[in-house]
């Protein structure tokens, strides 16, 4: 009498840890000299949800620029929110790297247009608050 013989196989499929996803706001931006430029990386995630470091660096600053990547000020607690102030007219390139303790996600880069602001000179007119505003933010 021949047998049969019935053999039973499990596998489970593990997942492993998959990089984060850094993401910047805005991703161009046009300022004018004495302005404040922001970058913000909250939208940044971790696929499993971990924590994340954030660490922004400098990739191009103008000729003249003394800007370097100690140069910017982290408005939020561990750097998701950082800002710089431009010393100079020109590019500036910055990317973002995130990191959720094991993988470091692809660099995200964004780009600030600085301009010099155009204030009208005349002598005998004073230009009003309102216009001044406009130009400077």
């Amino acid at each position: 009498m021949a047998s049969t013989v019935y053999s039973f196989y499990s596998f489970a499929l593990q997942t492993g840890n998959e990089p984060p996803v850094a993401l910047a706001a805005p991703m161009s931006q046009h300022a004018v000299m004495g302005s404040i430029i922001k970058l913000d990386g909250r939208n940044s995630y971790d696929p499993e949800g971990a924590s994340l470091t954030y660490t922004w660096t400098f990739l191009e600053v103008p000729s003249g620029s003394e800007l370097n990547n100690t140069s910017f000020d982290d408005l939020a607690d561990g750097g998701q929110v950082v800002s710089f102030t431009p010393d100079v007219t020109g590019l500036y390139r910055a990317q973002l790297v995130v990191n959720d303790g094991q993988f470091d996600s692809a660099p995200y880069g964004v780009v600030a247009y600085v301009q010099p602001a155009m204030v009208p000179v005349c002598s005998d007119i004073i230009p009003d608050a309102r216009f001044l505003l406009r130009t400077i933010s």
